[in-house]
């Protein structure tokens, strides 16, 4: 199937939403970007989506809905804002796109699962969030699929990485500290994470705009399929960098933090004809170049 002409994105303030904003201008398609604050020097206009009014507005005049906006609570008193945005906006969101037949591809998160569902996780398994941010991705999760049914199709990504990345992730810490020839410190290191590439994520979101009816109404990992321990992909960082080293600490004791992530890809390669093309150590040297 041909893209929509007019998508709009929201959360388009990191490094995966330019990524999909790249991706999809790369198609021909007309992007409209958007984040909480606007950014005029990248084409990223304001919007935010707990404004009913204002999502309903600009639904109104694209074609599909990217919808990645979301955030994080830094302290207890910021949780309550911080769900309100994620199961509030994604519900505007979902409303909007009902009311004019409009295809929503939502993102959800790994840590929908917490640490009690069995491995590899597969989509259709019971969640059992343990983090703020999980349970609010969770629920929204579940309240886009009910209320906006064949309309929506939810990416469930593992760890992305690439470019741009925030620094408080991991293959961020790591680069800032070879560069510095220095040290990083892990908590524990013997976690297991399948770490994606953006560019392999913006490709999965494309996929995902062309299906049509083919992943309606479906959880869809993005993944590569490829766990590993967390310390040797900090490793590994060293090694393609050529310098710095990494120190094995404490294991992590943070509420909600998951041991052991592997992801079933088999939904992705059949409802969207998505596989990972980009392999850890190729993905690592890209963001080392980038």
């Amino acid at each position: 199937m041909d893209l929509p002409p007019r998508v709009l994105i929201t959360g388009c303030s990191r490094m995966l939403g330019r990524a999909v904003q790249r991706a999809l201008e790369a198609h021909g398609v007309t992007v409209f970007a958007t984040a909480r604050r606007a950014r005029p020097v990248d084409r990223v206009s304001a919007l935010e989506v707990t404004d009913r009014a204002a999502v309903m507005h600009v639904v109104a005049q694209v074609d599909a809905i990217v919808h990645m906006a979301s955030a994080r609570a830094l302290t207890s008193e910021s949780e309550a804002s911080a769900h309100e945005t994620i199961v509030r906006g994604s519900e505007h969101i979902v409303h909007a796109a009902v009311a004019r037949s409009r295809h929503v591809v939502l993102f959800g998160s790994a840590e929908e699962y917490g640490s009690r569902v069995s491995l590899p996780y597969r989509e259709d398994a019971q969640c059992s969030p343990e983090s703020a941010y999980g349970v609010a991705k969770s629920a929204a999760t579940l309240q886009a699929l009910r209320d906006g049914g064949s309309g929506v199709t939810v990416l469930r990504p593992s760890t992305v990485y690439g470019p741009g990345q925030p620094e408080s992730m991991l293959v961020a810490r790591c680069i800032a500290a070879t560069r510095e020839d220095g040290v990083v410190a892990l908590q524990g290191g013997t976690q297991t994470r399948d770490h994606v590439h953006v560019a392999d994520v913006a490709r999965a979101v494309v996929l995902a705009l062309q299906s049509g009816s083919a992943a309606a109404g479906s959880v869809v990992h993005v993944a590569s399929g490829d766990s590993r321990r967390v310390c040797d992909v900090a490793t590994l960082v060293t090694v393609l960098a050529g310098r710095g080293r990494v120190k094995l600490g404490p294991e992590s004791t943070r509420k909600g933090d998951v041991r052991e992530m592997r992801f079933c890809t088999e939904r992705a390669q059949r409802l969207l004809g998505f596989r990972s093309e980009i392999s850890l150590e190729e993905g690592l040297r890209r963001t080392l170049d980038g």
